[in-house]
């Protein structure tokens, strides 16, 4: 579901089990035996492991790049402690800046950042959503890549 349309389903209820149901739906709706190689990447590794340990027997191999296995130290050094700002000064500093512009209690708010972008994302205001998911994706554009290319962000994000 559309994070628009239904909030609940789509940021509460979309959990990596789930998710990893999903997956193997689609292996028998396709009617798919056995799937010769899982990929995944960054989070996608994550659900490519969960999927694995899952359905060891439904898959003959995994590839994993860049891995990122969803653990506090990451989440930290990605969203909350500033840990990207080395590689991308810039992307650390728009993302930090979108809820410094738009913060009632930015004394607060910068000590749990990835939780100020939560409360913005589950607003109930669908323009508040939408602009805290764009500020959020640009970010993870901005460091997923070592060249960033103004023009894709802009694609995306308008």
């Amino acid at each position: 579901p559309n994070a628009s349309d239904d909030l609940e389903k789509s940021l509460v209820g979309n959990t990596t089990p789930k998710l990893v149901e999903d997956i193997d739906k689609l292996r028998r709706h396709l009617k798919i035996e056995k799937w010769g190689l899982v990929l995944g990447g960054s989070w996608g590794s994550t659900l490519a492991l969960a999927y694995a340990e899952t359905y060891p027997n439904d898959l003959d191999a995994l590839l994993l790049r860049g891995v990122f296995l969803f653990g506090p130290d990451e989440i930290d050094y990605l969203f909350s402690n500033g840990g990207t700002f080395g590689q991308n000064p810039q992307a650390w500093e728009t993302y930090c800046r979108y809820i410094q512009d738009t913060s009632k209690d930015w004394e607060r708010e910068q000590k749990n950042l990835l939780g100020a972008y939560w409360d913005r994302l589950t607003s109930k205001d669908c323009s508040v959503r939408e602009a805290a998911a764009a500020a959020f994706v640009g970010y993870e554009l901005s460091i997923s890549k070592t060249y960033i290319d103004p023009a894709i962000v802009e694609k995306y994000l308008g």
